[in-house]
């Protein structure tokens, strides 16, 4: 009498899928991680970006504002004193009787 030591098919199937099933779930979780660490580097990277604005550009905004300011000055007056809801405007533009 022979014996049959060949697994069935259907155990076989199985297997097959459960490897597959691995298969998948490993590169699913290779796939989250790698998301994970691009997502990290980017805000590392903005992160930097942030603080060489606010090190670098911000304080050489604020430098030049005197400059910008003068330059209004000599155009008349500046925008916030021509608004209709500032009074200095209408001091000056007021007929005297």
């Amino acid at each position: 009498m022979e014996t049959d030591t060949k697994p069935s098919s259907r155990a076989c199937e199985r297997e097959s899928a459960a490897s597959a099933e691995q298969g998948a779930n490993w590169t699913a979780d290779q796939i989250r991680s790698a998301i994970e660490a691009e997502r990290e580097a980017t805000f590392d990277l903005l992160t930097e970006v942030l603080v060489r604005v606010k090190k670098d550009m911000i304080p050489e905004v604020v430098a030049t504002l005197p400059a910008l300011r003068a330059r209004s000055d000599r155009r008349g007056l500046s925008a916030g004193c021509r608004s209709p809801r500032s009074g200095y405007a209408k001091r000056f533009t007021t007929k005297v009787k």
